[in-house]
């Protein structure tokens, strides 16, 4: 089996702040390969996010190795961190505050090409008008600012904006979260199929469970910082086996009419990522909590086929 595009080891991003250390991404690890999608889910404030742009390095971390085709990419400086953005891009989440409203539609799609040494104006507008036509932007666009476009053409800009410099690996951080549903159906389909056709790796980072399960192969689920379960898709949704997954996956709808999941309550609050417990982090709000939690924190370890983090499994 051909190596992973990208392998996240111990990946570490911790914040000062006036009320102590905020531990945003503690430990993290996961693997993703070519063509591959990855969703990372968890409530807000889990470090979803926080991760994804770690790994960029949009976010210095604090520790860990982000290994990209081999190679500790935290180990590089300034300048050669610069040339490996050309295969690592990143699609922000809202569509408006990321784009300068400065500029129109030629500007920001051809700003990463000027930057990149491609210094032929005609080059970079043939460019442009090619990845326009990938992801279904009008040429008559090319003059329109950012207040002048409807959310899923605004999307669109972002996404032509990471995809011209024909990257490998794609941070996706909740790219149709801003989106009416029916537009969020056009840029999830323009997504997948662009992967197709380029064999794209995406870190889809959304707390839509829906949505991830829609586009993902494997899921990572996130909870204080740390990654709770992770595994295939359809396994993963069909039989979670952590108590966290399990509540998460119990909130998503029924679309039959009569059919009514077993919700599982969780009572308590997040605990503060400034001052996390001992042992488990999900140990205040978990229905299974054993005194083990609170001494020991589980590893993330195979059960079945998926990787659990939780004591419940100790003896398998």
């Amino acid at each position: 089996m051909a190596e992973p595009l990208l392998n996240v080891c111990n990946l570490k991003k911790y914040f000062k702040t006036r009320d102590g250390i905020l531990y945003a991404v503690d430990d993290v690890s996961f693997s993703l390969r070519e063509g591959e999608t990855l969703g990372l889910v968890g409530e807000s404030g889990c470090g979803k996010s926080t991760t994804g742009r770690a790994i960029l390095r949009l976010h210095e971390p604090t520790g860990g190795q982000v290994y990209f085709r081999g190679e500790d990419i935290l180990r590089y400086n300034k300048t050669k961190i610069k040339g490996i953005r050309r295969d690592m891009q990143i699609v922000f989440q809202d569509p408006y505050s990321s784009l300068n409203p400065r500029m129109n539609v030629q500007q920001l799609i051809e700003n990463s090409l000027s930057i990149n040494g491609v210094r032929s104006a005609a080059q970079r507008l043939a460019r442009v008008r090619e990845i326009m036509e990938i992801v279904g932007l009008e040429q008559r666009l090319l003059g329109a600012y950012p207040h002048e476009l409807d959310g899923g053409r605004r999307q669109r800009v972002g996404i032509a904006r990471a995809l011209i410099l024909n990257p490998k690996f794609i941070v996706m951080d909740e790219p149709v979260s801003a989106l009416d549903v029916c537009i969020q159906a056009q840029i999830l389909n323009l997504l997948m199929d662009l992967q197709r056709r380029y064999g794209y790796a995406y870190l889809f980072i959304s707390h839509n469970l829906s949505v991830v399960k829609h586009i993902s192969d494997r899921i990572a689920v996130m909870y204080l910082g740390k990654i709770v379960e992770t595994g295939d898709s359809r396994l993963l949704f069909a039989h979670p086996q952590h108590p966290y997954t399990k509540a998460l996956l119990s909130s998503i709808p029924i679309p039959k009419v009569g059919v009514e999941r077993k919700r599982v309550i969780l009572t308590g609050d997040v605990p503060s990522p400034i001052d996390p417990p001992p042992g488990c982090r999900f140990r205040g709000r978990c229905p299974n909590a054993m005194p083990v939690c609170a001494q020991q924190e589980p590893a993330l370890r195979q059960v079945g086929d998926t990787c659990v983090a939780c004591h419940l499994y100790d003896n398998e």
